[in-house]
């Protein structure tokens, strides 16, 4: 359902979309028809998202960000064909509950995918304690992240570690994790710079008719001044270090 009142930031030259915490279900078929074909970084955090099928409208997107939306296994089993231009999604703090039906569908659908952060979800034994099920996962972190490793093959990174440690101790795991729970958003922001740039956004431009649909502007004067966005609304950019990268 559509909102009565919208904000967004659109950056036209590095192609990124910033639909943070607007109470969607899914994106508003407005912005699909103004951002679909030309928007790379689409960051959808802290919404209420719970249709996917317009994903397809944004053929170029190569970063989706939903963290906190309490998506679970079967809204992705709305998708029915590859999207192959993923590289990067992040879905942490949300709902997935089976660790071998998440894997099987996220890597039929992206099979590009080179970097995946599931941090708190029931899936997830990272020891964070970002959710209170924590403590219920009955695998170790190791038997998770294999089963991951082996099912994307182009992966990089996953969750806060590069895909090149094929096992993780727990000693090594405990270090970690101390770690991570150390650091400031400026500093986890900056630890994503390896895959999300940050750079200044600024307000989509009000909608102009003259452009015939060719132009990638909005549809509607948007809320949100002008601004520089730091990522500090996703959860993904929690969990890297430069050093990782």
């Amino acid at each position: 359902m559509e909102q009565n009142a919208r904000a967004g930031i659109y950056n036209e030259a590095t192609k990124e979309l910033n639909l943070t915490q607007q109470h969607l279900e899914a994106v508003p078929t407005d912005v699909i028809n103004g951002y679909g074909g030309c928007t790379e970084y689409l960051d959808l955090s802290r919404n209420r998202i719970s249709k996917l099928d317009w994903i397809y409208r944004f053929d170029r997107l190569k970063v989706l960000i939903l963290d906190s939306n309490r998506l679970h296994e079967g809204h992705f089993r709305q998708l029915k064909k590859p999207m192959e231009s993923l590289r990067v999604l992040i879905l942490n703090k949300n709902d997935f509950s089976d660790l071998h039906t998440t894997v099987n569908i996220l890597s039929s659908l992206f099979p590009n995918l080179e970097y995946l952060s599931l941090h708190g979800n029931p899936i997830c034994p990272d020891g964070l304690e970002l959710m209170p099920f924590c403590h219920n996962i009955s695998y170790e972190y190791d038997y998770y992240r294999t089963v991951i490793l082996n099912s994307f093959n182009k992966l990089k990174f996953l969750d806060h570690s590069s895909a090149q440690l094929r096992h993780i101790s727990p000693s090594d795991l405990a270090q970690e994790q101390a770690r991570i729970l150390t650091f400031t958003p400026k500093m986890l922001w900056a630890k994503m710079k390896g895959f999300l740039p940050s750079k200044t956004l600024h307000p989509l431009p009000n909608y102009n008719n003259e452009n015939n649909g060719q132009h990638c502007g909005t549809i509607r004067k948007l809320s949100v001044s002008e601004c520089i966005y730091k990522g500090t609304n996703s959860e993904g950019n929690r969990f890297i270090s430069n050093n990782d990268l």
